[in-house]
């Protein structure tokens, strides 16, 4: 995070806008997932229309995600209904097919967690709300609901919300002027499941 006022010292030189942008690899499905539910145009009597690749990735509104193309690692057929015609490949997102997908995220990162050393594991479930003591191993529902927490940064509320509700977690939605959505944990409590932070519910409400 950047405090005001702030600067960074690069070798001999002081660059006065101390911002700091840190990439990673990403799953490129995350970026177009947005975008494969606008262009299906699902309706209550329809599941939507299938479209080819370049009518997925050349957009005027997001004209960057013609980069994704080229990705190795974009494999739409994850996350979408797939027909061949004439030799020409058409896509269709489904939903069932989104959940799977990001459960095995959700898989993915709890094993991540699973993996670090127990003092790590310690700090990242105490900011979560769990009163973990030393060398006391994360239960699975812990794992879940911060993975849940993690992967909450890449998808969208509505995405996340139909998640939560697949693995019988009720979403509390968005709430008005927050970014954050809550998630019954017990009668008294609720998650945030923004950040995987436990909280009463009356505070939260």
């Amino acid at each position: 995070a950047r405090r005001d006022p702030s600067s960074i010292l690069l070798n001999e030189t002081v660059i006065e806008d101390g911002s700091i942008y840190i990439t990673s690899p990403i799953d490129p499905l995350y970026l177009l997932l947005s975008r494969l539910e606008e262009v299906r145009k699902k309706t209550e009597e329809s599941e939507g229309v299938f479209v080819d690749r370049e009518h997925i990735f050349f957009t005027e509104i997001q004209p960057g995600l013609q980069h994704l193309k080229i990705c190795k690692n974009c494999h739409l057929s994850l996350i979408c209904d797939v027909q061949v015609r004439d030799e020409e490949t058409f896509y269709r997102l489904n939903d069932d097919k989104v959940i799977n997908w990001l459960k095995r995220k959700v898989d993915q990162i709890g094993e991540m967690i699973a993996t670090l050393p127990s003092s790590m594991q310690l700090v990242r479930s105490q900011a979560s709300g769990y009163r973990s003591k030393k060398d006391e191993k994360l239960t699975n529902d812990q794992l879940l609901h911060i993975s849940l927490g993690f992967l909450s940064e890449y998808i969208s509320p509505k995405w996340h919300g139909v998640l939560c509700e697949s693995y019988s977690i009720k979403s509390l939605g968005v709430h008005q002027g927050a970014s954050c959505s809550y998630a019954i944990v017990d009668s008294e409590h609720v998650m945030d499941t923004k950040y995987g932070t436990i909280k009463n519910k009356r505070k939260a409400s």
